[in-house]
């Protein structure tokens, strides 16, 4: 009886443990590919390959032609769509942390140029009301934290809210965020 309680609290918790991780730090690439006319393209081939590290993810796009490629660490990536009778699609996309980046491709018939596409960062965030952002070290070293608590630099986040009241304890001891 005890050991079957052991077990099953020991499965919860590495369950839950496994979709903290997966929330951390991590974005995706989603879109749809379709033809020159506007039909869907089921089948074809995605292939995301992060520029700095050469992590690579596949996908295939399903019966709706779309996709959907998770799990990708923040970064900067290079994405290849192809499928038969149709030209490689080449794009370049930024993912940050808990945003997803919409990339709608279409695909030239075989014998076309090929296609590059720059995708920047989202600029509104439509497909999740997930609230996610990267602060680079530059940013970190210029912040005038007196206390060189990290925790403050979270509270800077559109949406945080802090549980100090007075505005004098900013920086003294242990902020709870």
């Amino acid at each position: 009886m005890l050991r079957n309680k052991l077990m099953v609290s020991l499965m919860i918790l590495l369950f839950t443990a496994t979709i903290a991780v997966a929330q951390g730090g991590t974005g995706q690439i989603s879109g749809t590919v379709t033809d020159p006319n506007g039909a869907v393209i089921s089948g074809a081939s995605v292939k995301v390959t992060n520029a700095g590290t050469n992590f690579q993810r596949t996908a295939t796009t399903g019966g709706d032609g779309g996709f959907s490629v998770s799990l990708l660490p923040a970064g900067s990536y290079t994405i290849e769509i192809s499928s038969t009778g149709f030209q490689k699609y080449t794009a370049r996309a930024v993912v940050n942390i808990s945003q997803s980046t919409a990339l709608d491709a279409q695909l030239s018939v075989s014998g076309v140029d090929t296609i590059t596409v720059d995708v920047g960062a989202p600029t509104i965030q439509v497909e999740t009301s997930q609230n996610g952002r990267t602060l680079s070290g530059d940013t970190i070293r210029q912040l005038p934290l007196p206390s060189r608590n990290f925790q403050q630099l979270l509270a800077l986040s559109p949406g945080a809210q802090s549980s100090v009241t007075n505005s004098t304890d900013l920086g003294r001891g242990d902020a709870v965020i």
